[in-house]
């Protein structure tokens, strides 16, 4: 089975493809969703960066959301800075 996610510049897509079927999954509508990354040690796990600002996280293939306000005022999120390192000091 193949996967795919999509930022669709408003909201999230999930594509599963079934044989010679695709199913389409649509989240976080009116969000402004406009990048994404996935982890690539869990392909479940995706990261969505939104116009307004702030992250979503999602560890279940986007079908369900940690609030991205809440990760933004944690974070200092960039919604364009959605990137796969790992913390790492600038020390050395």
């Amino acid at each position: 089975m193949a996967r795919l996610y999509a930022a669709t510049g408003d909201s999230f897509a999930r594509l599963d493809q079934a044989g010679e079927a695709w199913t389409v999954e649509v989240s976080l509508p009116g969000s402004g969703a406009q990048c994404l990354a996935v982890d690539p040690g869990d392909p479940d796990t995706v990261f969505v960066g939104h116009r307004e600002g702030g992250v979503g996280r999602s560890v279940d293939g986007g079908r369900s959301w940690i609030d991205r306000e809440l990760i933004k005022r944690r974070a200092g999120a960039n919604p364009n800075a959605v990137s796969d390192r790992r913390s790492r000091s600038n020390d050395g």
